[in-house]
């Protein structure tokens, strides 16, 4: 049992491993409604990289729109929005397919502009320059991963496993307050990981 809410907050927090956990949640659901989609409307296959970017991109925006006190699950209202985003940008390009052209949606022919000017999201992946510092934290996080000891890998793969604390403590042989204090001076590395590069950068400014 895969537990969102834990999972929501640490990805507004910016940790990667949280985020990335997330995308792999709904992979499957993404993989069914793009496939559903193309099939329905006779979508050549050299989409389906860019409307499963698009179902990624919807978790993200599923992850920074939901909130809690509303009466409805994450993982609802996530796929709700994977299907609805995949349906509308479908229906996008089939009603630009006036004449069939078989390119890409980032090909330009003549003076048709590209397709992915016409697909306008206000997420911050889509912005090239954020999605090259989203790609050097996680860089940083898998470098910091792989350097963990025997228990602090095991301490993590608990803690993205889900389950209350005691469950978790429980498993490794481990008090409550063993394990907290541990995955909390887990939790600060793999952040310090993440955002040292920034710290950096805002500190030469400053100097």
């Amino acid at each position: 049992m895969i537990n969102y809410s834990e999972l929501l907050y640490l990805a507004r927090m910016k940790d990667n491993h949280a985020i990335r956990s997330l995308l792999e949640a709904f992979e499957m659901q993404i993989n069914f409604e793009v496939g559903a989609q193309t099939a329905k409307y006779n979508v050549p296959a050299y989409y389906r990289d860019d409307l499963v970017l698009e179902g990624q991109l919807c978790v993200m925006r599923a992850v920074e729109y939901f909130r809690e006190d509303r009466d409805c699950r994450f993982s609802s209202f996530t796929n709700m929005i994977i299907r609805r985003r995949i349906q509308q940008v479908v229906r996008s390009l089939v009603q630009q397919w006036s004449n069939y052209q078989p390119y890409t949606l980032d090909a330009e022919l003549d003076d048709k502009p590209a397709m992915t000017n016409l697909l306008r999201t206000n997420d911050m992946m889509s912005d090239p320059v954020y999605r090259m510092h989203f790609n050097e934290a996680w860089n940083r996080m898998d470098q910091t991963v792989q350097q963990l000891s025997s228990k602090e890998q095991e301490i993590l793969h608990t803690w993205l496993e889900g389950g209350t604390y005691e469950m978790r403590s429980e498993k490794l042989g481990l008090t409550y307050r063993q394990y907290e204090g541990r995955l909390r001076r887990l939790r600060k590395k793999l952040f310090d990981a993440v955002w040292s590069e920034e710290n950096n950068a805002n500190s030469q400014e400053e100097t």
